[in-house]
């Protein structure tokens, strides 16, 4: 019995791709000895990007199952601006929080949380579907 929709299915795996991705980036940052050394530090940032643009879109489609394509459509927009604002706000706080000599690793805190709430989001729908499926199902008379 298919318990999720298609659309968190992705979100979960795009989130998933997206954490990894910007993992890989950060073991690539390390072990290359700082910013701007690794050849991988863009591709695997782009990739990472992509991922998680792809996941947010695909939460807005999952939340917005079975309403108006127009209405779908702003949920999608408005998820995008929500991620936008997101990013700012950990970006101010881990500025906020930097200390006098950062390392690399406070440019890519951002990366980080980002990824790890869209991932927990994208978690949360998906179950919170096969709960409610599982409910539904429990309802039905055995025949």
């Amino acid at each position: 019995m298919n318990t999720t929709t298609t659309s968190s299915r992705i979100a979960l795996t795009a989130a998933t791709l997206s954490v990894a991705f910007w993992a890989a980036k950060s073991v690539a940052i390390g072990t290359a000895g700082g910013l701007g050394i690794s050849p991988w530090e863009n591709p695997l940032y782009f990739a990472g990007l992509l991922c998680h643009v792809t996941a947010v879109v695909s939460l807005g489609l999952a939340l917005s199952t079975g309403r108006h394509p127009a209405q779908r459509a702003l949920l999608v927009v408005a998820l995008i601006g929500g991620a936008l604002a997101i990013t700012v706000l950990v970006g101010t706080i881990a500025a906020s929080l930097e200390p006098a000599a950062p390392s690399w690793m406070w440019t890519e805190l951002n990366l980080w949380v980002i990824g790890l709430l869209t991932l927990a989001a994208a978690w949360l729908v998906v179950r919170r579907q096969s709960l409610r499926a599982s409910a539904d199902h429990s309802l039905i008379p055995a025949s």
